[in-house]
């Protein structure tokens, strides 16, 4: 399904998503940067695409930066509002990220985010990646091809 995927139109609409979601729900100016990011106790969600197009968003951010989303969400910095608010967070990216590349009124279908643990992340090609400095913390995200088998 990924052959019908331009990569430089999604990863255009990768990073229009993730600037936009930080930008609209936390107020974090999120600037792209061709810089190598080193993330410091990573956590890394992801959800799954499964309509239009099988495909997984994955964000990678430090302990620093999920704090600070959960205190601009939630008004107080707890190890559940952290969890919580960056799954939030995903979720909007994802919607953004297809409204993007797909345009308004496209039909989606999406799993529920969740955090990925030990070698989750080997499954599926990247299609496109990016770094961004969200006020001077690391963040990452990328889109993965995967595919269902129902």
């Amino acid at each position: 399904m990924m052959e019908n995927m331009d990569s430089e139109k999604a990863h255009t609409a990768l990073v229009s998503a993730i600037q936009t979601a930080m930008a609209d729900m936390v107020f974090i100016d999120t600037e792209k940067t061709d810089r190598p990011i080193t993330l410091e106790a990573e956590n890394r969600a992801a959800i799954d695409i499964l309509k239009p197009i099988s495909l997984r968003l994955e964000v990678s951010a430090g302990p620093r930066l999920r704090g600070r989303i959960a205190d601009i969400l939630y008004g107080e910095d707890s190890e559940w509002n952290r969890d919580d608010a960056f799954l939030e967070l995903l979720n909007v990216s994802a919607g953004i990220f297809l409204s993007e590349y797909y345009g308004a009124g496209m039909e989606v279908r999406l799993e529920l985010p969740r955090y990925l643990f030990m070698r989750d992340d080997e499954e599926g090609a990247a299609v496109a990646e990016a770094g961004f400095d969200a006020e001077g913390e690391p963040l990452v995200a990328a889109l993965r091809s995967i595919r269902y088998l129902y």
